[in-house]
């Protein structure tokens, strides 16, 4: 997807939200240094003018927005040796769903539907994203559970026949947190036909093998990455193991992907 003027002020406050929590990551590190001497924690305005200039300078039009977000976080990297700066946030966000898992999935068996059920609730997970700005984590999951049901489009039978029908299912996760929901819909999925796929690499929120892991998805089914850091899926930036998978799966559930 091409960007528009309006992904620009969205890339920039990601930006800005990049650098707030690198430098908040410097700041509660222990000193290496044997004399206890502090580490200087890096400036965030200066951090910040240069998060600024690279996205001045890159040609924006040969760009998505997830190429862009990989390309600020891959920078910031270099210049505060933070890899992973929403690391304690998506622990928390995996935490917070999986105190609420037994209920949602006492949700999906009771209902009369379960694979519909869980769907919703796999869908509705989406909304556990800490890269839109204002993000209330609470908030968001008490909608989760209590969401109405009403979708925009309801391809259910269409998505039986094509479960039925796979030889083998791609399911590509999104974010940290929302894995959870998607682990209700995997065990809806007949799992020996199901691989999953999360990023190569730590970037923004987005879910890496260590959130498969703790959500449980690497006990019911096989896990890879995509090979890269881009929130989402580029084909040239992916891994030859993960683009195979991915032309010949028969069915790909796809989350978010920026």
């Amino acid at each position: 997807m091409k960007l528009e003027a309006q992904c620009i002020p969205c890339l920039v406050r990601q930006a800005y939200d990049l650098v707030s929590k690198s430098v908040e990551a410097i700041a509660q590190e222990p000193s290496p240094q044997e004399d206890d001497l502090e580490l200087p924690v890096p400036d965030p305005f200066h951090l910040m003018t240069d998060m600024l200039e690279l996205i001045a300078h890159l040609p924006l039009e040969q760009y998505t927005a997830p190429e862009v977000a990989a390309e600020i976080q891959h920078q910031l990297t270099q210049a505060t040796g933070v890899q992973d700066p929403y690391q304690e946030d998506k622990k928390r966000m995996n935490e917070m769903m999986l105190n609420l898992l037994p209920h949602m999935r006492q949700v999906v068996q009771e209902d009369t539907d379960p694979l519909r059920r869980a769907v919703l609730l796999a869908a509705r997970g989406n909304l556990v994203d800490l890269a839109p700005g204002g993000y209330d984590p609470e908030a968001i999951i008490q909608e989760l559970t209590d969401g109405e049901d009403h979708v925009c489009t309801d391809d259910m039978d269409v998505l039986r026949k094509a479960i039925g029908y796979a030889g083998n299912i791609l399911y590509l996760h999104d974010n940290a947190g929302e894995i959870v929901a998607d682990r209700l819909l995997i065990e809806q999925l007949p799992t020996e036909k199901v691989i999953s796929v999360v990023r190569g690499a730590p970037v923004i929120n987005d879910a890496t093998m260590e959130d498969a892991e703790a959500a449980g998805i690497t006990d019911l089914v096989n896990t890879i990455t995509t090979g890269s850091a881009i929130p989402g899926i580029s084909v040239p930036d992916s891994s030859l193991a993960f683009v195979r998978e991915f032309v010949t799966s028969d069915l790909v559930i796809a989350k978010g992907q920026g």
